[in-house]
């Protein structure tokens, strides 16, 4: 019975590490399209002062 218990641990242990690489990967990728966006943007405004 204590066995089964510490495996279930380890699966909600596991879901829970899984989620939260995914929400890391998720806010890296919105930081990355953001600081691509404000460079894109400079860009631009660059190009019109040129």
């Amino acid at each position: 019975m204590i066995k089964f218990i510490d495996e279930v641990w380890f699966c909600i242990y596991s879901l829970l590490l899984l989620v939260l690489v995914l929400v890391l990967v998720l806010v890296l990728v919105l930081v990355l399209v953001l600081v691509l966006v404000l460079v894109l943007a400079n860009l631009k405004h660059v190009l019109i002062l040129a």
